[in-house]
């Protein structure tokens, strides 16, 4: 379950290891963007046996837990810039039970590896990166030629639909979004040749995170999950020409 081994994070209180563990991820943007992200890879027959993964920016590393519960003949390293969450993903792993992963410290723009990685997860992260295109280029460097790499951005804030949260926005954000031309110029000048571009957060998918923003993990959330997790599955399956959010699959030629 995507989320679960987030269970042993410190500080949590007894509700919140009780959630993790027995519903998982609890943040609905993150849930709804797990979703499309694991459809993606299944679509694309990836991973394989034997397959290195790179979750580039991976905070507290739900996606490579999931990877490696998912995957277990695949080999993943997360990284991510912040200390504090890497020290977090690091006592998670030791009490998961996991061989097939590792976490360190690093700057996306600074990764060392060369011809390293077959599959590269950028989840909701190049809108935290002052210099996208540098990160991209050292994502390129650290990627094995006919390597894919899947990315997610949120749409430009000032051109996103909204159903009744006033604000987008993030305050960690150093930029609002991207539109589709924007994100996909960033790409190709970074030496990536698009394969596939898709919206989610569409009208279902926003409505249940503005939905989920306004309880903010309250009881009255864990009430309406069920219900938060049927909308997000509408999003899934729905036909989109629109949405608050881009996935895209991209790969060095």
């Amino acid at each position: 379950m995507f989320g679960q081994d987030l269970q042993y994070k410190t500080g949590l209180s007894w509700r919140g290891k009780w959630a993790y563990r027995f519903l998982g991820e609890m943040y609905v943007g993150d849930r709804i963007r797990s979703m499309h992200v694991f459809r993606k890879l299944r679509e694309m027959g990836l991973p394989r046996a034997g397959t290195q993964i790179l979750d580039a920016g991976c905070g507290g590393g739900a996606y490579a837990f999931a990877l490696a519960r998912y995957y277990p003949t695949v080999q993943i390293t997360g990284i991510e810039i912040a200390e504090n969450l890497v020290g977090e993903a690091r006592v998670c792993l030791g009490k998961s039970g996991l061989h097939n992963m590792r976490f360190r410290q690093g700057d996306l723009t600074e990764i060392s590896e060369v011809d390293a990685y077959d599959l590269v997860l950028c989840i909701a992260v190049l809108e935290h990166i002052q210099d996208d295109v540098e990160a991209l280029r050292a994502i390129h460097r650290a990627m094995k030629r006919g390597g894919i790499l899947l990315i997610e951005v949120p749409k430009d804030t000032r051109y996103a639909k909204r159903h009744f949260h006033k604000s987008l926005s993030h305050p960690n954000h150093v930029r609002p979004g991207y539109l589709q031309e924007q994100i996909c110029s960033v790409l190709h000048t970074a030496g990536f040749e698009i394969r596939d571009v898709e919206y989610l957060f569409g009208f279902w998918g926003s409505l249940a995170w503005e939905m989920g923003q306004v309880m903010s993990l309250s009881v009255l959330q864990l009430l309406a999950y069920p219900f938060l997790g049927f909308l997000g599955r509408l999003d899934l399956v729905c036909p989109k020409r629109d949405g608050n959010g881009l996935l895209i699959t991209a790969m060095r030629s």
